[in-house]
């Protein structure tokens, strides 16, 4: 029960894990500073976007349609609201 826990590849893979969503918790607090919340949100939702484009690119990964309009939706929702905060 313990063998996969005391994996040191795994360790490895979860101390990363740890020192990414720190910075990504570093990062957010300095957005939040410089732009509105609307705005910081918006460009946080386009991650999953962002990750199936790598995945496209470097893992030759498939996507479907459903999946290419949600990241579509996503994307134009983030236009939207930097053309909104323009204004």
């Amino acid at each position: 029960i313990l063998a996969p826990i005391l994996n040191f590849d795994f360790f490895w893979y979860a101390a990363l894990s740890g020192v990414l969503a720190a910075l990504l918790w570093i990062f957010l607090y300095r957005a939040l500073k410089m732009a509105e919340a609307a705005y910081v949100s918006i460009l946080g939702t386009a991650t999953p976007v962002l990750v199936a484009f790598m995945a496209i690119l470097f893992f030759d990964e498939k996507i479907s349609t459903v999946q290419m309009l949600g990241g579509l939706i996503i994307l134009v929702a983030g236009l939207l609201t930097h053309l909104q905060s323009l204004r």
